[in-house]
């Protein structure tokens, strides 16, 4: 019996190949990544600026960069004029919500949600508005307020 070999694959097939394993593995590594780094987001208030730190979605704004007059404490699952409808650029997960969007009312939002039921709002006078899960929404807002 004599045993003959198939010829090996070009190049490109291989690279096929390999690909198709590590893109899987990049994507996984991504994203577990990020989900390490939503367990960090944090929002630093001092008097002169909003820090959002954590995500990839960092943000510093200046006290005078925040429309105080519209801060408020929102249900999204009650008033659905303030729900995000499409993602833009972000990660829109059951129970997570990063990145940027379109609510309801036609508004660009950058989004930083986890509860939907205790969300601060926030516009800003660069454009787009705040929607943010805060522990402690109505300690935040307060301190807000009081900086102004």
């Amino acid at each position: 019996m004599s045993t003959f070999y198939m010829v090996p694959p070009k190049g490109s097939s291989s690279a096929i190949i390999i690909l198709v394993i590590i893109i899987p593995i990049l994507i996984s590594v991504f994203f577990g990544i990020n989900f390490l780094m939503l367990k960090n987001v944090r929002f630093n208030v001092s008097k002169d600026e909003l820090q959002i730190k954590g995500g990839l979605y960092r943000r510093v704004l200046k006290i005078n960069e925040l429309d105080m007059d519209s801060l408020s404490l929102v249900d999204l699952t009650a008033n659905k004029n303030y729900s995000p409808v499409i993602k833009k650029n972000g990660i829109g997960l059951p129970g997570i919500k990063e990145g940027w969007f379109k609510l309801k009312n036609g508004e660009k939002a950058l989004l930083f949600l986890t509860d939907m039921k205790k969300v601060v709002y926030l516009q800003t006078t660069k454009g787009y508005s705040l929607l943010l899960s805060v522990k402690n929404p109505e300690k935040f807002i307060n301190l807000l307020k009081s900086i102004r």
